[in-house]
């Protein structure tokens, strides 16, 4: 069991909760599996990068983001949350996670948050080695962003910043992964997305594609 989380959070995180409930991790062990809890690099134990460049995030960010997005409600269901009392990671996370797996052997991969699209890309380049993808809340939605509120596209290749194996194959995601947007159905949902004809499928959810 491989397991990895979100953005500038270490893997303690999948060990037990806050107030002393069993975690993930702990569930795991307790049930006889083997787990291997990974920090992403430049994360927790991971080492530093000297290549690359970190920053911070302020505490009026926090709040946008994470702790009391109900008062800004900057997107259509913000006001419901009650909880909370970039390309070269992805690329040196998947190199890392096929690593772990050429060592380790078959595993399951769980992946949360920012670290869900890793877990595709890993299972992209190591798919006979991935016994299952369990992808928990996944950062997205599907190419773009909806908060902070933005028309680029943040994911080119739908579920991920980098290059995974569509069939059939995307050479060009601008042209080979056109979206059509359909207008929000109620006051409190967002627009949602199709993918116009012909359908690419991600290789790491079918068992259709030949890698």
């Amino acid at each position: 069991m491989v397991e990895s989380d979100l953005l500038d959070l270490m893997n303690q995180n999948w060990l037990n909760t806050p107030d002393g409930r069993q975690g993930w991790a702990s569930w795991f062990v307790q049930n006889g599996y083997t787990v291997y809890i990974v920090d992403q690099p430049q994360r927790g134990r991971s080492a530093y990068n000297p290549d690359g460049s970190l920053g911070t995030f302020s505490a009026e960010a926090i709040s946008t983001l994470f702790t009391g997005v109900q008062y800004l409600k900057l997107w259509p269901q913000a006001h419901l949350h009650t909880q909370w009392p970039g390309v070269q990671v992805q690329t040196k996370t998947q190199n890392a996670g096929a690593a772990l797996l050429d060592r380790i052997g078959p595993a399951v991969l769980i992946a949360h948050s920012e670290g869900g699209p890793l877990g595709f890309t890993i299972a992209d380049v190591r798919p006979s080695l991935v016994k299952a993808l369990i992808s928990i809340e996944p950062e997205g939605p599907p190419f773009e962003d909806r908060f902070p509120p933005s028309s680029k596209i943040k994911r080119p290749f739908g579920l991920t910043n980098i290059p995974i194996t569509y069939d059939p194959p995307v050479r060009d995601p601008a042209t080979d992964l056109p979206i059509n947007t359909t207008p929000r159905a109620g006051p409190h949902l967002s627009n949602w997305w199709l993918r116009a004809k012909p359908v690419f499928m991600p290789c790491t959810t079918t068992a259709q594609c030949d890698i």
